[in-house]
């Protein structure tokens, strides 16, 4: 893990972080672009994968999802329309071409217990940025502090929550890792109404049948991207893990759950957003 200007990034993001990000800040847009955005673990891959489906009126899987964190502008630049995009960066360092309004925006969020177990399965099989220490005391409390690749989840999501008061200008719309595990068809008839398809119910229904977690799980087992094998220390298909709602549960100790509690009480005290811990 590598800090730039007060935030952690992964070491997996360029070697020269203020370049690339630099070139991410001032990337020239598309009008049929769309960004996908979250913390980390949230379901960002899944969601991309209904997004690419819908924009194509199809339900073939993506087989190169475009992660502007890591990859060249070269990259994007090449990449035909439209373009879907996944980021994890602070609002602050995205395009500054948003605000002019033409170019659509996705978050996605989760519950963050679920979050922080995903996060640290994920972290510990990278090949550099590899933590390997446990997860009960020692991650659950980096989790809190935000000393963790891309830094803390309640200043991910609070800002995403301000999103909309901040930069009214930009089409947005704001999505639930646990509406979309428990109402599926609903949660992506929404996506498509804010992308602007008039989608058939019958694809609808098939999207909704494809991008199920365990078939998307599948797909990215026996097609998995190349990029992730450049990032794991024990294979690509690192992306996707169980996908349960209250797999936290297995991971917490009392105490882990309390001091959790307590610093999620503090931080989300004036949020208006609401989360599952559970079904």
């Amino acid at each position: 893990m590598k800090s730039y200007e007060g935030f952690n990034y992964p070491y997996e993001i360029m070697d020269n972080i203020g370049d690339h990000l630099r070139h991410i800040r001032d990337m020239e847009l598309r009008d049929d672009d769309v960004f996908i955005t979250s913390y980390p673990k949230s379901g960002t891959h899944w969601i991309y994968e209904i997004v690419y489906m819908l924009l194509r009126d199809h339900t073939a899987y993506c087989r190169k999802h475009h992660l502007l964190d890591v990859e060249s502008m070269d990259v994007f630049n090449n990449a035909p329309s439209p373009r879907v995009f996944i980021t994890h960066i602070p609002i602050d360092r995205l395009p500054w071409r948003l605000s002019q309004g033409r170019v659509k925006v996705i978050n996605i969020t989760r519950n963050p217990k679920d979050v922080v177990v995903s996060h640290f399965c994920f972290v510990k099989r990278l090949a550099m940025t590899a933590f390997d220490g446990e997860f009960n005391y020692s991650y659950v409390d980096k989790f809190l502090r935000g000393d963790v690749p891309y830094d803390s989840w309640f200043r991910s999501v609070l800002t995403w929550e301000k999103f909309p008061q901040t930069h009214p200008e930009v089409p947005f719309l704001m999505m639930n890792y646990e509406d979309m595990k428990t109402n599926p068809r609903q949660e992506i008839e929404k996506v498509a109404i804010f992308l602007g398809k008039t989608t058939d119910g019958v694809v609808l229904d098939e999207i909704a049948d494809k991008c199920s977690f365990i078939k998307t799980h599948q797909d990215k087992v026996d097609h998995p991207d190349p990029l992730f094998d450049t990032f794991s220390r024990d294979g690509p298909q690192i992306i996707y893990r169980k996908g349960e709602i209250g797999d936290w549960k297995n991971w917490f100790t009392v105490a882990d759950n309390e001091k959790f509690d307590q610093v999620y009480k503090e931080k989300m005290a004036e949020s208006n957003l609401i989360f599952r811990f559970s079904l």
